[in-house]
């Protein structure tokens, strides 16, 4: 096997030292950020509450779509107004979940989801030939 040092290459050895120079700058300056601790906050959030959030930003969004279908009654339909009354009771059910993502993800629906997004495992097919 040949290994190729790129650090000692005219192209790639000036943008790795440079990168080698800028990266701890910016890991430090990373660390001490605000916007840093607002991810790592929302991501915890998401982790420990996930239905609830999701079920406050449907909530939010019915809360505009509502509004429109109030202010605008003539160029909406009985079904329209179905559709918005389901949403709303189904966010609502929503805040009372308390599944953690963990919990969420090992449930029936949690596998079948992960089942049906995850791509399919093809190290039995490039064994056999």
């Amino acid at each position: 096997m040949i290994v190729v040092d790129l650090r000692e290459t005219y192209i790639a050895g000036p943008v790795i030292r440079a990168l080698d120079g800028i990266v701890p700058h910016i890991e430090r300056a990373w660390d001490e950020s605000v916007f840093q601790q607002f991810t790592s906050r929302l991501n915890d959030a998401i982790r420990q509450t996930p239905v609830k959030l999701a079920s406050t930003l449907v909530l939010a969004v019915l809360l505009v779509q509502t509004l429109r279908f109030v202010l605008t009654p003539p160029e909406t339909s009985s079904s329209t107004l179905a559709a918005l009354l389901v949403a709303w009771v189904v966010s609502l059910l929503g805040l009372r979940v308390d599944w953690t993502l963990a919990e969420l993800a090992d449930s029936r629906s949690g596998r079948v989801t992960k089942a049906l997004f995850e791509p399919p495992d093809l190290s039995g097919k490039n064994e056999s030939k």
